[in-house]
């Protein structure tokens, strides 16, 4: 930055000196015959500072506790009635027939032997039988029933804001003077005329 405000100033200082030559010719009968004086313009760029405030963001993290609803599972005892097969015994007299050999004796006429045949016989007997029975019976039966119970509760949100605050500062700010002057440019050398003859005599 520096430098380019020193090539505007020696640019401007260029530019006045040239406008004040082609502006100004001094008269050839009234310059003195040294030189001649020049009206310049000499630009300057004063840096000045004063006291200001810059803008700055701060970033922060904000928690925000948001209510919400919760479902909360509780148990409870409920006692429920089904209704269950099982078998029972009981006795029952059932009519069995059998078939029993029963003995007989023959003597033989001719040879008086005595000889002991068997004949089937069908017996019938009554005879205890145990019976299984299915019976249809209601029991209790005690089960866990789940039940659904609203709660309050909550939530923290979290989230990043930006902050804009002000801090102090110090600026830097240029500005241009402009300072009339003059300078003095000397002349070309005399010539060195050579030396003049006298008339003639001869």
């Amino acid at each position: 930055m520096v430098p380019r405000l020193y090539a505007i100033t020696l640019t401007a200082f260029c530019v006045g000196t040239a406008a004040t030559s082609f502006a100004d010719p001094p008269a050839a009968d009234c310059a003195p015959s040294g030189g001649r004086t020049l009206n310049t313009t000499k630009v300057y760029l004063v840096p000045e500072q004063h006291a200001t405030t810059v803008p700055s963001l701060t970033l922060r993290e904000v928690a925000t506790t948001v209510p919400t609803t919760d479902l909360r599972i509780d148990f409870k005892e409920e006692k429920r009635t089904v209704l269950v097969t099982s078998l029972k015994p009981r006795q029952e007299d059932r009519v069995v027939t059998s078939t029993t050999l029963v003995p007989e004796t023959h003597i033989d006429p001719n040879t008086h032997c005595q000889t002991t045949t068997y004949t089937p016989v069908c017996v019938t007997k009554i005879v205890k039988v145990t019976v299984m029975d299915s019976v249809q019976e209601t029991r209790d039966v005690i089960v866990m029933v789940p039940v659904l119970r609203p709660v309050e509760s909550a939530v923290v949100v979290k989230r990043l804001t930006v902050d804009a605050t002000t801090v102090p500062a110090v600026a830097t700010t240029y500005k241009l003077v402009t300072v009339p002057g003059t300078a003095s440019v000397p002349g070309p050398p005399r010539p060195i005329l050579p030396p003049s003859c006298g008339p003639s005599g001869h």
